[in-house]
């Protein structure tokens, strides 16, 4: 039997909240090679993040009937300004993080922060995968592609997230 205080439990939640070098996405070939620290947020940051995005439309006015996207986006910016770390103090007990603050994520293009975002969104899944294919799945879909007249039309009612979720997948039980 287990509770919230068991080592083994302490265990598995430090490892789920571990830090993961990915690359910087800077959508260049020729772009320097730059590595930031991403780990996913506890619930409890994903309320400040929620509260935070919140107050900033508040701030700036925004009334929802007019731009419907602007809490998400406000919302994205916040959890970017939170999960993301140099990678440079990853290790240490109180690592650095990347952004001073959301409004250093505001002063970015949207593209990078919704690239950024994505990165957040996959470590989720690289953390807890959503998608969980058996080695059966895994042959049935790879024989079933191999089929298919289009690959590209049974996969393309997945979006990028979902497809990336996949790919991590089958990766995984193949490397088994």
């Amino acid at each position: 039997m287990a509770t919230f205080d068991d080592p083994r439990i302490s265990a598995i939640l430090r490892g789920r909240r571990e830090i993961r070098r990915v690359p910087f996405p800077t959508g260049k070939a020729d772009a320097p090679k730059i590595e930031i620290g991403v780990r996913i947020l506890t619930d409890d940051e994903q309320d400040i993040a929620r509260l935070n995005a919140q107050r900033y439309v508040e701030r700036v006015g925004c009334k929802i009937v007019i731009d419907p996207e602007m809490f998400d986006r406000a919302y994205q910016r916040e959890v970017v300004s939170l999960a993301f770390f140099d990678v440079d103090t990853i290790t240490a007990k109180d690592p650095r993080p990347f952004f001073p603050d959301a409004d250093a994520v505001r002063s970015l293009d949207p593209v990078l922060v919704v690239s950024l975002f994505e990165i957040y969104a996959d470590q989720q899944d690289y953390v807890n995968p959503a998608l969980s294919l058996s080695p059966e799945q895994i042959t049935e879909l790879r024989d079933r592609l191999g089929k298919e007249q289009s690959a590209e039309g049974l996969l393309s009612v997945l979006d990028a997230r979902s497809l990336r979720s996949l790919l991590r997948s089958m990766g995984a039980a193949l490397a088994k």
